[in-house]
């Protein structure tokens, strides 16, 4: 597997067990518990990660099927759009500015632990299949754009990063909450 691919995959993975490490350590109370009325709970979290990858990696996994079918293969280092780097770099944690989240990257107010913590790593999985099958394409000239901000393009490269770096940020909301909480 290309060296970039094998890195976002390895941390992916690693990803998922932090997740679920976190949630372990906590009661399903607590998981589920906002700490402030206008914070998010560990599982609103988790769940958003979830609304928000899964549609991404639809349209990377569209895009790469284009890419494949258009014979566009090569081998790293890749690079994408310059502007796309800068943005994918801004969402590093710890936050320094916020969006409005989208309606539809919005958790249910109720949820479910174990459906929550699921559903994560189904979307996790799901990276590391694409991620694999993408292997061998030329991951810097085939390019998708956002599911939710349609003049937003990525290089398919970019899109698994700012999955990787969106988890961790998420993460790192994670275990902030985690502290907040009694």
């Amino acid at each position: 597997m290309d060296s970039q691919l094998e890195k976002l995959t390895t941390s992916i993975q690693a990803q998922t067990v932090q997740v679920k490490d976190l949630a372990g350590s906590v009661s399903d109370r607590v998981f589920l518990q906002r700490p402030d009325p206008k914070k998010w709970s560990m599982a609103e979290h988790v769940a958003h990660l979830s609304l928000v990858n899964e549609p991404y990696l639809n349209a990377m996994q569209g895009a790469l099927q284009d890419g494949r079918a258009r014979g566009l293969t090569g081998a790293g280092p890749f690079k994408g759009k310059w502007f796309a780097a800068r943005f994918i770099r801004s969402w590093e944690p710890p936050p320094r500015w916020r969006l409005k989240t989208f309606k539809e990257m919005k958790p249910a107010p109720y949820l479910n632990t174990a459906t929550v913590l699921s559903d994560f790593e189904a979307v996790q999985e799901k990276f590391v299949r694409t991620a694999a099958d993408a292997d061998g394409l030329d991951l810097g000239k085939i390019k998708f754009r956002s599911p939710f901000m349609r003049l937003m393009g990525f290089a398919l490269l970019q899109g698994f990063e700012l999955l990787e770096i969106h988890n961790r940020r998420h993460i790192w909301h994670l275990q902030r909450t985690a502290e907040m909480l009694p």
